[in-house]
Parts: structure tokens; C-alpha cells; sequence
């Protein structure tokens, strides 16, 4: 076997061993990223549609009840403005309190649904 021989031998056993691998990685990354974008832009368009969807706003429990700025700075639900009050003051097993399941803020929430 001669030195070009042997050169062009390696180099193809170089190109199987790594060449085939890494291109192989390369397209498998190319059709993820694409996969990947198309799902996220269905994720934005379900969220559009959610959010459209929804015609009663979440009504603050604070404003409800007509509290005083005093008794609004001590509340846990007024200080985490952006979850449900309900939510706030669930105990430690997760069940939620009596009083709000009787309180009008909570019945009158939306009930969640999934579109066929």
C-alpha cells in the first residue's frame, strides 16, 4: 500500500468515524429548532385565543369588599396581587378555606374549560 493509498484510507475512515456523526447532530438540531418553533408559535396563538376567550376579568377581593388601604397593606392576597385570593390562603394540605368557597369573589370566577 502506497502513502496515498494509506492518506486516503485514513481520511475516510477519519470522515465515517466523525464527519457522519456531526452531520448527522447538525440535521437532527435543525429539525428540533424547527419542530420547536412551530410549537411555540401554536403556544402563542392558544394563548391569544385564551386570553380572548375570556370575558369576565379576575375581580380583585380587596375591591370587592371595599377594604380600607390600612387593612389592604396587612393582607397576604393584596400583597400577592397577581394570584387568586383563593389560592393565598389554601392551608398546608392544599384544601381551600370555608369562607372562600362561600365568598362571591370566588363563585364568580370563570370555570376553566378545554377546547376540543
Amino acid at each position: 500500500m502506497d502513502t496515498t493509498q494509506g492518506f486516503l484510507l485514513a481520511a475516510s475512515w477519519f470522515l465515517l468515524r466523525f464527519g457522519l456523526p456531526i452531520l448527522f447532530t447538525l440535521i437532527l438540531i435543525i429539525i428540533f429548532s424547527k419542530i420547536d418553533s412551530r410549537w411555540r408559535d401554536q403556544a402563542l396563538a392558544n394563548k391569544k385565543v385564551m386570553v380572548q376567550d375570556q370575558v369576565i376579568p379576575m375581580i380583585k377581593c380587596w375591591v370587592f369588599n371595599d377594604c380600607s388601604p390600612e387593612k389592604r397593606e396587612k393582607c397576604p392576597a393584596f400583597q400577592e396581587r397577581y394570584i387568586p385570593c383563593w389560592q393565598i390562603f389554601r392551608d398546608q394540605y392544599g384544601t381551600l378555606r370555608d369562607g372562600c368557597l362561600g365568598c362571591e369573589v370566588f363563585k364568580q370566577v370563570p370555570l376553566p374549560y378545554v377546547k376540543n
